[in-house]
């Protein structure tokens, strides 16, 4: 079973990390992590707004990838003279390069500090999968059991200490073992629905991992968000 869970981790962060672009640089200009800083706020403050005129949970992947790509140009055009002001004092040869590098770690920012944001990105990331496992209609009631039980070992967690201010490898097992404590609860189920053979199948078991990931992303995206920071980010 521990085989297992871990193939099952393996898979969640494969789904988690295509939900992000390049991974932001290590190396940051002078006043470009508070312009970040600045921005990702004003970011923030919009969704914010935005959810007060219609819960953003209720948006289509369509209408919250439009949302996110307004609020952040929007944010960015609010803080120009800032902008310009720091690729100016740090002789910037290619603003659109940087530009696009700010733009990666606003988004970093945003999924560490502002919740409302981790359910747009979750949604628009796996609405843009281009090989998205489909789960059957009778299947999805043998996942859901997985998922949500992932999904409430890690809010126990998470209320005795929040995860994200954990060390990083204490993130991760802490991960693994929900993943394994639900896998091993609802086994009987799992092995009902594939069969034995199947369970102990790697890769389909890869598989049936990334669409627990669909459901967590929708379930828990917040747990998902945080498994993607930590593969694109440095503890």
């Amino acid at each position: 079973m521990k085989t297992l869970s871990t193939l099952l981790l393996s898979a969640l962060l494969l789904l988690s990390g295509r939900i992000y672009a390049t991974p932001t640089a290590a190396d940051t200009l002078k006043g470009q992590k508070l312009f970040i800083q600045h921005v990702s706020q004003s970011v923030c403050n919009k969704l914010n707004e935005e959810e007060k005129k219609k819960p953003l949970n209720k948006l289509s992947p369509e209408e919250g990838q439009a949302l996110l790509t307004d609020v952040l140009q929007t944010s960015m055009q609010d803080h120009i003279d800032e902008m310009a002001a720091i690729m100016k004092a740090n002789k910037v040869s290619k603003p659109r390069k940087f530009g696009e590098m700010v733009g990666r770690e606003v988004v970093v920012v945003l999924l560490q500090n502002c919740p409302l944001s981790q359910q747009l990105f979750a949604s628009v990331g796996v609405s843009a999968m281009k090989d998205k496992p489909t789960i059957a209609p009778e299947e999805k009631p043998v996942l859901m059991l997985v998922s949500a039980e992932i999904c409430q070992r890690l809010d126990t967690e998470n209320a005795k200490s929040a995860i994200s201010s954990r060390p990083k490898t204490e993130r991760k097992q802490v991960i693994e073992n929900a993943m394994q404590g639900a896998m091993l609860k609802h086994l009987e189920a799992l092995s009902n629905y594939y069969g034995l053979k199947q369970i102990q199948n790697n890769s389909h078991m890869e598989t049936v991992g990334r669409k627990i990931g669909l459901l967590l992303a929708d379930q828990c995206p917040n747990y998902l968000m945080q498994m993607g920071l930590d593969e694109v980010t440095e503890n």
